[in-house]
């Protein structure tokens, strides 16, 4: 006797509804501590941290480096995205602007992402050989003690 497959949802959890597990579905995936992530963050920092000193992209990961590109699509790609194109320590500074705007305004209220999510940018940058998030993201994250340190808040409210 042959048995019709199971439908994918029993395969595969349901990330988007908070509906009770049904039996024949596997566990849902623990989320990492944050020790782990702390340490995932630091080991993807590397390349970007050489790249940001050396005011050049640079990979310590040689299957993982950038093919050259050529031709017409490769053109309306850098032209498009011009700001792909910006050496390492300028991203670096524009991440730790951003990180300044968002201690300085109400966007601190609603935007302060864990480690986990760098950690999670820059495996993806990592993946797919985009160099210039990890810059940007290295200048966020090693400036907000920098910033704190300058006092830097949101501006104080003068009453008249």
């Amino acid at each position: 006797l042959l048995m019709p497959p199971a439908p994918a949802s029993s395969y595969f959890p349901n990330l988007f509804s908070s509906s009770e597990k049904k039996i024949n579905q596997p566990s849902e995936l623990k989320p990492l501590s944050p020790r782990l992530c702390k340490a995932l963050f630091c080991a993807t920092m590397i390349n970007p941290v050489i790249s940001v000193c050396a005011n050049e992209y640079r990979s310590l990961v040689p299957f993982l480096k950038r093919r050259s590109d050529r031709g017409r699509t490769a053109a309306v790609y850098r032209t498009i995205f011009y700001f792909a194109r910006l050496k390492p320590r300028l991203l670096f500074v524009i991440g730790s602007a951003l990180r300044a705007l968002q201690l300085t305004t109400a966007v601190r209220l609603v935007f302060d992402p864990s480690i986990g999510v760098g950690a999670g940018l820059n495996l993806m940058a990592l993946a797919t050989a985009s160099r210039w998030p990890s810059a940007l993201l290295l200048g966020w994250a090693v400036s907000k003690p920098f910033w704190i340190f300058l006092r830097a808040g949101p501006p104080e409210r003068k009453v008249q």
